[in-house]
């Protein structure tokens, strides 16, 4: 993050793929929408190079607000372009992974970002067996939900079963 010399990042996970109007339509976004500080979009989940759907998030920032505060993820970390300045002050905690994505939009919000999804799903996840997420379901729960009770104190509790 430190290396960033342009006044925008994007984000894209390794073995996921992009539309070819991601970057451009992002772009324009946060141009046309100056109160805006990141974008994201929605995304299509791709398996064996077959699309099995799309996923559905909030799109203005009022409800990502409300969502991620209640620790829901609804911005998805792979999918986003942001304006650089709002990295600073922020270091993603390897020991948080699979929650360190929850992390960065918390500490966004903390700062008064302002966040934004685009309807159009301009990223494609591949699923397979090996993405950190199908190991750690139950821990990237835990810890957004230790997160959330820690950047805006909320009372959320978890139990494994």
């Amino acid at each position: 993050m430190d290396e960033i010399k342009s006044p925008y990042f994007a984000r894209l996970d390794p073995d996921d793929y992009v539309h070819v109007e991601r970057f451009r339509k992002q772009m324009e976004f946060l141009k046309l929408n100056p109160s805006i500080d990141l974008v994201g979009s929605n995304i299509e989940y791709v398996r064996n190079g077959v699309r099995l759907m799309d996923s559905n998030v909030d799109h203005d920032h009022k409800a990502i607000a409300a969502s991620l505060k209640s620790g829901i993820m609804t911005i998805i970390h792979g999918s986003i372009m942001g304006k650089s300045k709002i990295l600073q002050g922020f270091r993603y905690k390897q020991e948080l992974v699979p929650a360190e994505d929850y992390e960065f939009f918390c500490f966004l919000l903390s700062k008064n970002r302002k966040l934004a999804n685009l309807i159009d799903a301009l990223t494609m996840v591949n699923i397979h067996i090996s993405s950190v997420s199908n190991d750690l379901k139950f821990e990237a729960v835990k810890y957004r939900f230790e997160l959330a009770n820690q950047y805006f104190g909320t009372s959320k509790k978890t139990v494994k079963s």
